[in-house]
């Protein structure tokens, strides 16, 4: 065995990893909430709920850094370098509970190989902070046990309730790591607990969760230990403490409130009043559910974590969402290098393998039973009625940490077998095979990770500003769901195109807030009627109305369901990305405007690098948006009849009919 460098550890892995999220970090806008995050970033404004204040004031401080950068360039290089970061201090850690360096270099690499966690580190998304936030807290409470492992650590003790108290406004998602973080900072090497201690960081942790979901009886519950815990020590010293600093660690909530009062250009839930900005942290916009009844099969969604498990270590050989003869072999082998690993970790250090141990199951299983996810969009079938209620897109990011603590084991595994190989074969430095090893991911998921491969790369933006420069002038824009909004919101925040188009995201009209916010700075709603909901197709007609009355063109992008344009009026103009309402009652019901066709596919060709095939792209999202983006194309050779084929696709791709 070698001697134990844990800083060596940490900045190999870190360094290495740096550098491939470097070289495969997203150029541009991505798809899904990255469009809104760096608009939030650039416009210093607030996300949806439930608003991650301290990311956004965080993000922006780290975009002030780089002024020569695009704001989303600069903020997809703040996910490199959080998860790197992350990965480095798991590195670390494993070198230091092993006493072995080349476990912990290996243990990085694979950790940060993970096609999940690299995925989160070439975007912006909150989950690489939200990573962050869950090692340092890991690094912390190992820290407090350096020495004698009973004596009085009250000060870190405090600096584990605020990075607890960090979480709500960061995301809550990082709490995953508390059941983890006290186990390592209260037990022993003979697994006894510090009750003293465990009583105080599990109320801290508690009252923490209950301020971040904005729930008084979980709240009161932290209260409660935490002074049940004084009575019975006689002591208010170290609780009250706690509860001083988780107030100061989650007064970044407070964000929301002030500067929700200055309208941002982005404000999402508008928390500009205490109701408010309880309802953002409580997400009482969404259906939140509860741990019971499940809303699926609880045994069903266990297997939906392990689909996206099989998706971790070779997703670059095939990135079906199904089992693959390619893909799915590398699974078993690398999870029998976990186990290994996780014995191996047992017998040199059973306080931090039981800590490990409580951090895999708290961010696997105990992230399904809290969560109560419905079926992903690819799994169930044959089992789930086929109308059964999906979630809206695969779910693998929330079960980062717990997929990132196996890449742990994988590396311990992988080193530990291939030094009894090379004490077998006397060869010393065959060791290092091992961390190659384990760095295999980093070559098979290379594929699938990287966002700089065309068309992957351009598509977002060449998607929001094609659409954004067809709309007429000044003209009200209805459009459906978030990848249907989120890049044209970032291109008219940060880069000013298009913004005398107004985007009505159709999905967020039964949110009183937004119905509030269109008439105060729109004028699309009379503001009495903001109070009242009278079901989408009543609403978006509202609206449309309001929109001509004041002289603005009525415009419907084309993933816009056909019974919702409908709803605006039985009229429209194809102009290639978007339809336009005709005011003439002489227009038939629906056709094609040849000329802004024609300019539209210009745009298309001239941001998007060749032929807007679907089947150029793995992810399913961008193989729908690809495939929205051909529908110019498509609408001109109708008009030509240069291909019998368009009028069908133009029916089923782009809601011609």
């Amino acid at each position: 065995m070698t001697s134990a460098s844990p800083r060596r550890a940490a900045v190999v892995a870190g360094a290495t990893l740096l550098l491939v999220y470097g070289a495969t970090l997203a150029p541009d806008v991505t798809l899904w909430d990255a469009g809104e995050f760096a608009a939030a970033v650039d416009s210093l404004g607030i996300p949806h709920p439930p608003g991650t204040p301290l990311y956004v004031l965080l993000a922006r401080a780290w975009r002030s850094l780089f002024p020569f950068l695009d704001t989303v360039v600069a903020t997809n290089l703040l996910a490199a370098t959080c998860t790197a970061i992350a990965a480095a201090i798991g590195a670390a850690l494993i070198a230091r509970w092993l006493r072995d360096t080349p476990a912990g270099i290996a243990a990085g690499l694979a950790f940060g190989g993970l096609s999940t966690v690299w995925a989160s580190a070439t975007e912006t998304e909150v989950y690489s902070a939200s990573l962050l936030l869950s090692m340092l807290t890991l690094l912390a409470a190992d820290r407090q046990v350096r020495g004698a492992w009973n004596r009085a650590t009250s000060r870190t003790d405090r600096l584990l309730a605020y990075l607890f108290a960090l979480a709500p406004p960061l995301h809550l998602s990082a709490m995953v790591a508390a059941p983890g973080a006290i186990a390592l900072a209260s037990l022993d090497e003979r697994l006894n607990i510090d009750v003293e201690r465990a009583s105080l960081l599990a109320g801290a942790a508690v009252l923490a969760v209950g301020i971040g979901t904005a729930a008084p009886a979980v709240t009161g519950a932290g209260l409660v230990i935490l002074v049940a815990r004084a009575l019975w020590l006689r002591t208010l010293r170290d609780g009250a403490a706690a509860i001083a600093v988780i107030g100061v660690g989650a007064s970044a909530l407070l964000y929301l409130l002030v500067r929700a009062r200055l309208d941002p250009w982005l404000n999402q839930g508008n928390p500009s009043t205490l109701t408010g900005i309880i309802d953002v942290i409580a997400r009482r916009q969404y259906d939140v559910p509860g741990l019971w009844p499940r809303r699926a099969p609880l045994w069903l969604q266990i297997g939906n974590m392990f689909q996206y498990l099989d998706w971790q270590f070779a997703l670059g050989l095939d990135r079906g969402v199904g089992a693959s003869w390619l893909r799915t072999p590398f699974t078993p082998l690398f999870l029998g290098l976990g186990i290994f690993g996780s014995v191996v970790h047992r017998r040199r250090d059973r306080r931090t393998w039981a800590a490990t141990l409580m951090l895999l199951a708290s961010a696997t299983l105990g992230v399904v039973l809290y969560l109560n996810l419905r079926a992903g969009p690819s799994y169930g079938y044959g089992v789930l009625p086929l109308d059964a209620e999906r979630e809206a897109r695969e779910r693998d990011y929330f079960f980062a940490l717990g997929f990132a603590v196996v890449g742990l084991w994988v590396g311990v595994g992988a080193v530990a077998l291939a030094r009894t190989i090379a004490q077998r074969i006397g060869l010393s430095r065959f060791v290092w095979a091992g961390v190659a090893v384990a760095a295999l991911p980093l070559a098979l998921n290379w594929r699938a990770a990287n966002r700089r491969r065309e068309p992957a790369a351009s598509l977002a933006r060449a998607f929001a500003e094609a659409t954004l420069r067809s709309a007429p002038s000044n003209a009200v824009l209805f459009v459906a769901g978030d990848n249907d909004t989120y890049p044209l919101w970032y291109v008219q925040s940060a880069h000013r195109v298009r913004r005398d188009v107004t985007v009505v995201t159709v999905p967020l009209l039964g949110a009183r807030w937004y119905r509030a916010e269109l008439a105060r700075r729109t004028d699309l709603y009379v503001p009495a009627d903001t109070a009242g909901w009278r079901g989408t197709n009543r609403e978006t007609a509202a609206i449309g109305s309001l929109a001509e009355r004041n002289g603005r063109p009525v415009a419907a992008a084309v993933a816009l369901p056909g019974d919702q344009r409908a709803a605006l009026g039985p009229r429209w103009a194809l102009r290639g990305l978007l339809y336009v309402k005709q005011p003439s009652a002489s227009e038939p019901d629906i056709s094609i405007d040849a000329p802004q066709v024609d300019s539209t596919a210009a745009i298309v060709a001239r941001l998007f690098p060749g032929p807007p095939d679907p089947n150029r792209v793995d992810d399913p999202a961008g193989r729908y948006v690809v495939g929205l983006l051909a529908c110019p194309g498509l609408a001109r050779d109708a008009v030509r009849g240069a291909d019998p084929d368009s009028a069908g696709l133009l029916a089923s791709r782009c809601n011609f009919r």
